[in-house]
């Protein structure tokens, strides 16, 4: 063994300039492996970080789910969050401006990218909160007072309790959107849509869980839905 050892270092002493060229390869491969795991980590996470701004951080949704359904559900030790998203069909704010209108759960709204600025969530039957770049095109400000109307063209006096950030989709249509409570959700007397949705633990296997929940509590298929954008879904 030692005669190896001795061989290795007389080698490495008489190609010296080999030696440094051989070294200086394989840190630049190591070098070039790490950096292009380290870009793909980063694009993955970039990926994420989009499809949450654009389709929101769910993984499972449940159509017009009963109360003990979401109760069942927001139970499990898989599960992260839930929060329920009610659907208006377009309405109108200050009688000419056509808008998006949503009722969301507080503690989830995050996960939609619904991001308050300034002011508090509707909680009344009359407030609403709007987008940041709605806000200053009508001049409305926290207290300020608005006429709301549904599709019905009912107008009615909501108080503008917040202002959340701007999403891209509805500044480029021109299309504010409008958050009411749930309260005003439930006491609308016009067509929605009532949506229970479900954030998994990061290690949840999610099909798995899909499976369970359905058989459980004997949910079909057409009542269920997936987020298929979120990526690394199981």
């Amino acid at each position: 063994m030692n005669g190896y050892l001795d061989l290795s270092h007389k080698y490495l002493a008489a190609h010296k300039k080999r030696t440094r060229l051989s070294i200086f390869s394989i840190v630049l491969s190591v070098a070039l492996v790490v950096g292009i795991f380290s870009m793909l980590d980063v694009f993955m996470k970039f990926e994420k970080i989009q499809v949450i701004n654009d389709y929101g951080n769910y993984h499972l949704l449940v159509n017009n789910a009963t109360d003990e359904e979401k109760e069942a559900i927001s139970s499990r030790i898989d599960v992260k969050n839930t929060g329920t998203l009610v659907s208006f069909k377009s309405g109108s704010i200050n009688s000419s401006s056509q808008c998006d209108i949503v009722a969301l759960s507080d503690n989830f709204a995050s996960n939609m990218s619904m991001n308050l600025l300034e002011g508090t969530f509707p909680e009344a039957e009359n407030e609403l909160m709007i987008e940041n770049w709605a806000a200053e095109k009508l001049g409305a400000g926290i207290g300020d007072t608005v006429s709301f109307a549904f599709a019905d063209k009912t107008e009615r006096p909501f108080v503008v309790s917040g202002i959340f950030a701007d999403y891209g989709g509805t500044k480029a249509t021109g299309e504010p959107g409008v958050a009411i409570s749930m309260k005003a959700a439930a006491k609308a007397s016009v067509e929605k849509t009532g949506i229970f949705l479900i954030e998994f633990k990061e290690q949840a296997d999610m099909k798995k869980a899909e499976q369970q929940i359905k058989e459980s509590l004997r949910i079909s298929d057409e009542r269920m839905g997936r987020n298929e954008q979120f990526p690394n879904q199981k």
